[in-house]
């Protein structure tokens, strides 16, 4: 086993004098900046919420940069691993063509013949003012 470093923090020989003000206002312009342009996209766009401050933070900064509907999503587990993975499944299978073939969804562990109890999602049955929720594929 070989260990090396394959990083390292460099800073610039002198900075720029400036105010705590002023440089908490550029790390805000950064912030927005770079939440604003992540926001740019062909399909609607959401905030997967953690319960932290930082993503918190982003979802403020997505709502202020754009006059688009900016939806915002948490999931309730022990562990954000598991938070996590499921979501990432669930919203995965949503996407036509992701598995490669229609039939995967059917013929793996959690099918009908696989021995495995399937996974168990819920979701509510209306949303958004009174909207039914769409039914799983």
């Amino acid at each position: 086993m070989v260990i090396e470093q394959y990083w390292d923090l460099r800073f610039a020989e002198s900075t720029p004098s400036r105010s705590l003000k002023e440089a908490e206002a550029d790390l805000l312009s950064l912030l927005a900046e770079s939440v604003k342009l992540h926001m740019i996209a062909d399909v609607p766009v959401g905030v997967l919420l953690s319960g932290g401050v930082d993503s918190t933070g982003v979802l403020s900064f997505a709502v202020d940069g754009t006059d688009k509907e900016v939806s915002s999503f948490t999931v309730g587990f022990s562990g954000g691993e598991v938070a996590a993975m499921v979501v990432i499944d669930a919203v995965a299978r949503l996407i036509p063509g992701v598995l490669g073939d229609d039939r995967s969804a059917i013929d793996e562990s959690f099918g009908p013949d696989g021995g495995l109890e399937y996974p168990q999602y819920t979701r509510p049955r209306v949303y958004r003012h009174g909207s039914n929720c769409p039914e799983p594929r």
